[in-house]
Formats: C-alpha cells, sequence, structure tokens
C-alpha cells in the first residue's frame, strides 16, 4: 500500500498487534470490514518490496495479496476520470519488450491471470459500489513495470501495442507477482491519479493522488464489508513464527542437489536437535558449482529448525566484520556507541553463548578459519556452513560439490528454467522459441557447458529474453570457439573457457553504459556493489563513460536490471553481486585485449 493509501486505510483498519519480521519490516493485523487482514505500508516499490511481500507470505500463508494504491489510467480507450477505479483480471508484466526498426513496440513479458474467485468476487460488487457511491470502476488488463514512466505519447504507443487494449498501468505489480512467483493470489486495485501526461502538478497532483487512493481504498472496504468472499477466511492468524533471518533472495530455479541437501540437514541435526558433534560443514568446489545456491537453499528449506538464520560475506576479515555490524543492528545486540572491532566480536560471541539453536552461513571463505573464529562462541550451540573454492579448506564435515548430473540435474534445471508456473511440459519454451528441439537439443548444450550451473544458467537467462532456440544458442557457442565437449573440456582449468564464451554472448547485448557498468563491477569486491557509488561518483567518469553517467542521471535502476535479466549478475536495485568467477573472465577479456592492442 503506497503512502497515499495510508492514512486513509489506518481509518478503516482496526489493528490488534503487530509482527516484526526479521528484516525490520512491520506488518499490521486486524480487521477491515468483516474480515481479519495483514496490512503493510509499502514506502516504496522495487525489489525492497519484492522481498517485503515474499517475507510477509512466507509467514502469513494468505488466500490472497492485494495491491491497493494509485495508478496511472489509459484515458483514451476507457473514457476514464481521475478518481476512477481499475482491478485486474490480468497483470502485464512490460518489462521485457523490444522495438522492431519501425518502432513499434513487441510486447515479450508474462501475462499473470489473477485468482478467478477473487476477481469474481470483486466483480459482482461492482455495479453495487458504482451506484452508491457514483464512482466508475473498471476492470481489465492493467500493465506493470519495473521503472517509472512519465510521457503520454509513449505510454500511449505501449497501450496500443496490445490487441485487448489495457486499463492502466503501475509499478509495485511487478515486484508482487514475483515475489509470489506466478502464484494467481496477487490482485490489484489502484485509484487513477494521472494519465501519465504531465498535467497534475504541484497541489492538484498531491489531490488526485489523494482522490484516488482513497477512493480504492473504500472500494476493498466495501467488498470486505459483505459476506460471500468464497475462499478468503474470515479469521485468521498463523500459528508458527517465521525463523529471523539474513539471506539472500531465494533462487527460484534451483533444481537438484537433493542428497547433498539430504546429507547436510541429516549430519546437523539426525533427530531434529542441535548436535554438538556437527556443528560445521564446509562445501567446497569449482567457482560456478552453486555452492552458495546449496547453502541457502538449505537455509530456506529447513529455518524451522532455528532459532535465528545469518549469512555473512567470508571472503575477508572487513567483509565478516561489515555483515556481523549489521547483524548486531538487526538483531538490536547491545554495542557501545563509539564500539571497536574486537567489542564487535565479543558482543557477536555473547550472542551466540546466550542463544542456541541458531545458523550461520560463512560463505567464500578464501583461507582458513581463524577469521571466523574471534565471533564463534567456546561451546557452539548451533551450527554453521562454510561454502569456499579452497579444497585445502576441510573443517568438520566436508562436501565436495560437482557439476551437475546431466539427467537429474542439468535437464530438470532446463526444464524449470523455460516453463512457467512450473509446469515443466515446454509449452511456454515452444511459445518464446517456435520450437521443439528442447528435447533434443538441451541435453547437447548441457554437455557442451559442461554441466555447470552457472553457464547453464546463462545460456537459459538468453535464450528466454532472446527468445532463440537451444540449437541458435549453440551455433552462437561454436562461433565463440567452444566446440562440442571433448576431454580437455572436462578438467577444471577448462570451466573458465565455458563461462567466457556465455558470458561473451550475453555481453554483447547489452547496452554499451551497461557494459561498461559490468566492466567496472569486474575490479570490484564482488558482493553488495552500491549502485550510489556510481552515481555519486558519475562527474568523475572519463569522457568515454559519458553515455553510462548520462544512464546514472536518468535511470540507473535499469542498469542493474539488464544484468540480472542475462543472469550476469544478481542483488537488486540498490546494490548489485557479480558471480566471481565471472569478475575473473572480464578482467582476463581486457587482458586480453590490452595485449593485442
Amino acid at each position: 500500500m503506497r503512502d497515499s493509501c495510508v492514512r486513509r486505510h489506518r481509518k478503516r483498519f482496526v489493528s490488534e498487534k503487530e509482527k516484526t519480521f526479521g528484516n525490520g519490516i512491520v506488518c499490521w493485523y486486524g480487521t477491515f470490514g468483516n474480515y481479519k487482514v495483514w496490512h503493510h505500508h509499502l514506502g516504496k516499490q522495487g525489489v525492497g518490496s519484492q522481498q517485503i511481500i515474499e517475507d510477509a507470505i512466507g509467514y502469513i500463508k494468505p488466500d490472497a495479496v492485494i495491491l491497493v494504491g494509485i495508478t496511472c489510467g489509459n484515458k483514451n480507450k476507457q473514457e476514464q476520470n481521475i478518481g476512477n477505479i481499475l482491478f485486474s483480471e490480468m497483470i502485464i508484466d512490460h518489462s521485457s519488450y523490444k522495438e522492431d526498426k519501425y518502432g513499434k513496440i513487441i510486447p515479450r513479458g508474462g501475462i499473470h491471470t489473477c485468482s478467478p474467485e477473487l476477481f469474481g468476487i470483486f466483480d459482482a460488487r461492482r455495479l453495487e459500489f458504482m451506484s452508491t457511491y457514483d464512482i466508475k470502476v473498471f476492470k481489465g488488463q492493467i500493465i506493470t513495470f519495473s521503472v517509472k514512466m512519465d510521457n503520454h505519447r509513449s505510454i500511449k504507443k505501449i497501450f496500443d501495442a496490445y490487441s485487448n487494449e489495457p486499463i492502466g498501468y503501475e509499478m509495485e505489480g511487478f515486484y508482487a507477482v514475483r515475489a509470489c512467483r506466478q502464484n494467481p493470489i496477487v490482485f490489484l486495485v489502484k485509484g487513477v491519479s494521472d494519465f501519465g501526461d504531465g498535467a497534475e502538478t504541484g497541489n492538484k497532483k498531491e489531490e488526485s493522488q489523494k482522490l484516488a487512493a482513497n477512493n480504492a481504498v473504500d472500494f476493498c472496504h466495501y467488498v470486505f464489508s459483505k459476506d460471500g468472499l468464497g475462499g478468503i477466511r474470515k479469521i485468521f492468524y498463523p500459528p508458527s513464527v517465521e525463523t529471523p533471518h539474513k539471506l539472500p533472495e531465494r533462487n527460484e530455479f534451483f533444481s537438484g542437489r537433493e542428497q547433498h541437501l539430504a546429507d547436510i540437514h541429516n549430519l546437523f541435526a539426525p533427530t531434529n536437535q542441535i548436535d554438538v558433534i556437527n556443528i560445521c560443514q564446509t562445501v567446497s568446489g569449482l567457482g560456478g558449482v552453486g555452492k552458495t545456491q546449496l547453502a541457502v537453499e538449505y537455509a530456506y528449506r529447513y529455518n524451522k529448525d532455528y532459532t535465528a538464520i545469518w549469512f555473512v560475506i567470508a571472503e575477508s576479515a572487513s567483509t565478516i566484520y561489515i555483515d556481523f555490524k549489521k547483524i548486531a543492528e538487526q538483531f538490536k545486540i547491545s554495542l557501545p556507541q563509539d564500539f571497536k572491532p574486537e567489542e564487535l566480536q565479543w558482543a557477536i560471541k555473547g550472542w551466540l553463548t546466550e542463544n542456541e539453536g541458531w545458523l550461520i552461513i560463512f560463505d567464500n571463505l578464501e583461507t582458513d578459519d581463524t577469521i571466523i573464529k574471534p565471533y564463534l562462541p567456546d561451546n557452539i550451540n548451533g551450527h554453521y556452513i562454510i561454502t569456499t573454492r579452497n579444497a585445502r579448506i576441510d573443517i568438520e564435515t566436508h562436501i565436495d560439490l560437482g557439476v551437475f548430473d546431466l539427467d537429474d540435474e542439468a535437464l530438470p534445471f532446463l526444464r524449470r528454467r523455460f516453463s512457467k508456473n512450473d509446469e515443466l511440459n515446454m509449452e511456454n519454451y515452444k511459445i518464446i522459441t517456435g520450437s521443439n528441439d528442447f528435447e533434443e537439443q538441451a541435453p547437447i548444450l548441457a554437455e557442451r557447458l559442461g554441466l555447470l550451473p552457472l553457464a547453464l544458467e546463462q545460456a537459459a537467462a538468453y535464450i528466454t529474453i532472446e527468445r532463440i532456440t537451444i540449437t541458435d544458442y549453440l551455433k552462437k557457442l561454436e562461433e565463440k570457439g567452444l566446440k562440442p565437449l571433448s576431454k580437455e573440456h572436462t578438467k577444471p582449468t577448462d570451466y573458465k573457457s565455458i563461462v567466457t564464451a556465455t558470458w561473451e554472448i550475453s555481453f554483447e547485448k547489452l547496452k554499451k553504459e551497461t557494459q561498461w557498468l559490468l566492466n567496472l563491477c569486474a575490479y570490484m569486491a564482488p558482493d553488495k556493489i552500491p549502485m550510489s557509488f556510481f552515481y555519486e561518483m558519475r562527474e568523475k567518469l572519463s569522457p568515454e563513460l559519458d553515455a553510462l553517467r548520462k544512464k546514472l542521471e536518468d535511470n540507473k535502476e535499469e542498469l542493474a536490471t539488464d544484468l540480472r535479466h542475462y543472469s550476469l549478475a544478481s542483488g537488486d536495485a540498490y546494490y548489485i553481486n557479480i558471480h566471481r568467477l565471472v569478475q575473473e573472465v572480464v578482467r582476463e577479456s581486457h587482458e586480453r585485449c590490452n595485449i593485442e592492442s
């Protein structure tokens, strides 16, 4: 719920209790109309709101997620006015599109069908509400963007690209749909506050937003004040307590590794109790095999076994210090005002001593465990997992993680990556590529990429975004010099050449300014690179990077989005994470260019 809705909603909403999640986000539980609901005010949209919604859904397990707020209407086709209400039958993801040589927009994003039951409930109350309040209510498709649009001509061009004319566009739904993993429980109710033409400014704009927000809340309250909401329960409060955690986003395409997950779980807690014998497990392996993803998936899958879960980047003493400092703030661990590093170590050690049943993931430990020991108590009553590329680190129980198995892991991963709603029948792949070559060519692609998860992810992302066939992608690999797999390519030292090929194919599709951003990130600490750093330093960029400087001023969020789309980076609109193996191949490509020049 956006700022404009909050005041009106709080008058309608009777709060009974609140819940603070591990990331500090607060939700309120209470009565809205005749029903019990959870309420959260989304202070800003973006990837941050996606994480908020994910956290709330994981705890609440709701029947529906309704985003109430303001929207840009489609005045030309719908005869709409400021203050009218729109609700979604479908949500169109317009973040993925391209223009043909004539400037015509070609939509390529997914279409999310909202809950038919919820749509039917709101549709049944629509005419009643209109006659009672004399406010028009429209139903239909609503476009959702990941970036703000405020140009009437551009917006009209986008509306015209769809045969079934959308009724409006907004931003929050983009992240809500992703947070719910395409689940139909997401539903939009939005008031029209503008038409993207810049006509509403100053006080008039604020008045329009307030009117639109109030009407949207009133419509929802009218519906929830009636009985007969089908599967929407009148009273609901989850008995379980979510484990507070500080984890990266869960990988929605995680596949395989079931035996490794079971092994970790069985060694840690064979009787679902903390076993002091198995306090630590070390996961080692080549760069790109998914060590971090395995540890994170274990944490999400077995989070109910723990009282707290922490994720610490263990690449150096400084990254460990930074993450434990943030954890201390999140968990309100008492520290002096101007504390020293050793005081932070004592505080963390004290908390871990006094509390039991915790899990810490020390990610990407490069050296031995001497840099993490100062934070750990002598008598450990929790678990910790170490991920590392250094095979010589062999602390406690050791797991050597290799590349995917073809039939049990690589092919299921590609099926899941190309599917929609996890149907795994390759219908979505056939639709986006116009080809039926998956069964024949997917094993060849997996083998050609050495069954390396990172390379398979980059290839799958490219194929999905560019809507090409696996056959076409194999031709691109040939052009990059990656021939059919031979014995040499099975050697660990040659996996870098595989990632180099997939990286180069995706890199060529990036805009020049995004390429420069990736080049700069290759020489920085790989985790949580702040976008604000580039924005603040933009005036110091050399003249040849002028395109990057302008993009940072106009729409810096889009830069990181492009990297994520091609799986060349992860993170959100505020931070970038670059895989260390990708950094290495980028730096080596620069070295080759310098030698050749």
